[in-house]
């Protein structure tokens, strides 16, 4: 009778844990469960063996009819228990193959990712050409070369966001007025806000090699993707933004440039990678004005299904 309870009880501790965890379970209710069937086995042996004598007495028909019975009774709630065990085994052997899935799938979008980033890079050092000279990770073109002056964008059907220019005093008259750091880097805003980006990254490429500990460096990188993003090179201004994102994650300037590279992602029909940007946005920089205006994009994802 011991035993029928011991069974009894195990049941009681099992039906409710399979109701409502069965999403995950435990190896060591496993391990418990096994070593509570080998308990019951014991006993129903010494049942077994109590049958041919009780007391040094033969059992009397009744007596021996009421083992039997109790006997039969453990054997069923043993195969309940088993089937129990089969059970649980199974949502463990799926959560196992479901979390290797995951694993796989993780993987598979980093190497992509990677991919995607060396064919960037390496279309960027294309583009700069063999003679430029690489100097504090910005390129710098051969001083002989002539300023280019670039076009400025035209409109297509699908709206690009445009550069953001803040209110400033009006920039340096000629490049001879330039004395300070402040005044170089004035210079290249004013001649981004002239159209002219060629010759802004010029500009702001001499301010990054003459002074590569400026406190202006985060905002000169992120100017210099912002020359790309209007000349629509989004390749290239995504792969610039990410020198902010990784150089200076502290500045103001890092989210924007998370933001920023999110959309060269939008606009280059890749929603994956613009998703991930702009997720990772929210998450690193939760209270900044650009998180906001992530969720938006977010939500224009969502709608196209991207």
């Amino acid at each position: 009778m011991v035993s029928k309870r011991k069974v009894s009880l195990l049941a009681i501790t099992i039906f409710p844990f399979m109701l409502g965890c069965a999403s995950y379970i435990s190896p060591d209710l496993i391990y418990k469960l096994q070593d509570d069937v080998r308990e019951v086995k014991k006993d129903v042996s010494e049942l077994k063996g109590e049958k041919g004598t009780e007391g040094g007495a033969a059992v009397s028909g009744d007596a021996e009819l009421q083992l039997r019975k109790e006997i039969a009774s453990i054997k069923a709630d043993m195969e309940s228990l088993r089937g129990e065990i089969s059970t649980f085994q199974g949502f463990i052997d799926e959560t196992k193959y479901q979390m290797k899935q995951d694993q796989l799938m993780v993987e598979e979008k980093l190497r992509e990712s990677e991919r995607r980033l060396f064919e960037l890079e390496g279309k960027l050092e294309a583009s700069r050409g063999p003679e430029a000279v690489t100097q504090g990770g910005v390129s710098r073109p051969p001083q002989t070369a002539p300023p280019a002056v670039v076009a400025p964008p035209r409109k297509e059907k699908e709206p690009v966001e445009q550069v953001y220019i803040p209110k400033r005093e009006a920039p340096v008259p000629s490049k001879s007025a330039v004395k300070t750091p402040e005044d170089l880097y004035d210079y290249g805003l004013g001649l981004i806000k002239a159209n002219k980006f060629g010759e802004a990254r010029r500009s702001l490429d001499e301010f990054a090699n003459s002074y590569p500990d400026h406190r202006l460096m985060p905002n000169v990188y992120y100017w210099r993707g912002e020359t790309f993003y209007a000349e629509k090179d989004f390749e290239s201004a995504a792969i610039t933004f990410q020198e902010v994102i990784d150089r200076f994650p502290d500045s103001p300037k890092a989210p924007d440039s998370l933001y920023k590279q999110g959309l060269c992602f939008f606009n280059m029909r890749d929603p994956i990678s613009a998703r991930a940007a702009f997720n990772l946005l929210l998450s690193k920089y939760p209270a900044s004005n650009a998180a906001g205006k992530a969720k938006i994009k977010l939500n224009e994802l969502d709608e196209k299904g991207g």
